[in-house]
């Protein structure tokens, strides 16, 4: 499993590139991005 950190830099690099993704391509992303969520209060964002 990734940390939080990685996560959420994952998940920072998905959200900016989501903006221009497919509806198919953003539900593959969809998981990361709910754990990503879930971290973020830990991380400060």
């Amino acid at each position: 499993n990734e940390t939080c950190e990685e996560i959420m830099k994952t998940y920072a690099k998905h959200y900016v590139k989501n903006v221009n993704e497919t509806n198919s391509e953003q539900k593959r992303n969809e998981s990361r991005n709910e754990s990503a969520k879930r971290c973020e209060p830990m991380v400060g964002r």
